[in-house]
């Protein structure tokens, strides 16, 4: 049995960081709403992987 790969691997990055309305299907970046289903269009077809990343900020300095 080989032990030897050779492969070629290539990622397409797209990132949109915004506030999400579930409801309309579209994120708001920088006052500019992007349709979700319209951004993933170029992926049609495609094995993608959907990350998801939520940040929250406690400020400690009044505690």
């Amino acid at each position: 049995m080989a032990n030897y790969l050779y492969k070629k691997n290539t990622v397409t990055t797209k990132k949109l960081a915004g506030i999400y309305d579930a409801e309309g299907g579209i994120i708001n970046v920088d006052g500019e709403d992007k349709e979700l289903l319209e951004e993933l269009r170029d992926f049609e077809g495609a094995a993608i992987e959907l990350v998801v990343k939520v940040k929250e900020e406690t400020d400690l300095a009044d505690a």
